[in-house]
C-alpha cells in the first residue's frame, strides 16, 4: 500500500486556496486601478484649477465603483466560478482598504457617505462578477 498524505487546504485544487487567489489577484488589481485613477482625476483637477466640492465626492465614488467592478472581473476570472460571490467580496475587501486609507489620512466622513461607499463598490464588484462569469469559455 502506498501511504500518500493529502493535504486539502493547500492543494492546487482546493476550493478555499482557489477563492483565496482570485480574492487576492482581484483586489490587487483592483487597488492598483484605483490609485492610478485617483492620480489622473487628481492631476486633471489641479489642471483645470477650481471645482466644488461636490463633484469631487461624486469623482471619488465613481472610481471607487469602477475600480470594485473590474476587481470583480479579475477575481471571476481567476476563480472562473463564483462570479457573484468572489467580486462581491472583492469590493467589499477594496472598500475596506479604502476605508482604511481615509482614517490613515485622518479624513473623517460621514456615516452616510460611507455606507453608500459600501453599497456602491460591493454591488459593483458582484455585477463584475456576474457579468466575466457569464461569459462564455474557449472550446479547445
Amino acid at each position: 500500500m502506498s501511504h500518500k498524505k493529502r493535504v486539502v487546504a493547500f492543494s492546487s485544487t482546493s476550493p478555499a486556496l482557489t477563492i483565496f487567489r482570485a480574492v487576492l489577484f482581484g483586489t490587487i488589481f483592483g487597488t492598483i486601478f484605483c490609485a492610478v485613477l485617483l492620480l489622473i482625476c487628481a492631476w486633471a483637477i489641479t489642471s483645470i484649477g477650481q471645482i466644488p466640492q461636490d463633484y469631487l465626492q461624486t469623482i471619488i465614488l465613481g472610481v471607487s465603483g469602477v475600480s470594485a467592478f473590474l476587481a470583480g472581473l479579475v477575481a471571476a476570472k481567476v476563480g472562473k466560478k463564483r462570479g457573484l460571490i468572489l467580486g462581491a467580496i472583492c469590493g467589499v475587501v477594496l472598500f475596506l482598504i479604502c476605508l482604511l486609507a481615509g482614517m490613515l489620512h485622518s479624513q473623517i466622513e460621514n456615516a452616510g457617505a460611507v455606507l453608500m461607499r459600501l453599497i456602491i463598490m460591493s454591488l459593483a464588484g458582484a455585477l463584475g462578477g456576474f457579468v466575466m462569469a457569464g461569459k462564455p469559455t474557449k472550446i479547445k
